[in-house]
């Protein structure tokens, strides 16, 4: 005779079926709270890429704006330099006029 002679045989399955309802409960909140924290860890990422992004758009417009100054002003430049030098600068282009044609007709 054991200890667990008098017990009803049908407790200790009804105590595991508890027991397997309880840890699938505590997986689905496992399961749900890991969801919740890629949800998070997800929007916190689209943020921060967000932010980046904005301040590469700040500093891209400050190139162009850097980069449109630099080109007015050798733009400024080379209209004061052809002004004051109108004979210069109608060799030199007569001159680089004939080295493109030199190129260009040896290709052909």
């Amino acid at each position: 005779m054991t200890p667990y002679d008098d017990q009803d045989p049908t407790e200790p399955a009804a105590a595991v079926n508890a027991d397997w309802k309880l840890i699938r409960e505590d997986i689905e909140k496992l399961r749900a709270d890991l969801t919740r924290l890629g949800e998070k860890s997800i929007a916190e990422g689209q943020d921060k890429i967000a932010e980046e992004l904005a301040q590469l758009r700040v500093k891209a417009a400050a190139l162009a704006a850097k980069a449109q100054d630099t080109g007015r002003s050798a733009h400024e430049d080379i209209i004061a330099y052809v002004r004051e030098n109108p004979i210069t600068s109608v060799g030199s282009a007569f001159g680089l006029g004939l080295l493109v044609a030199a190129l260009l007709t040896r290709r052909s």
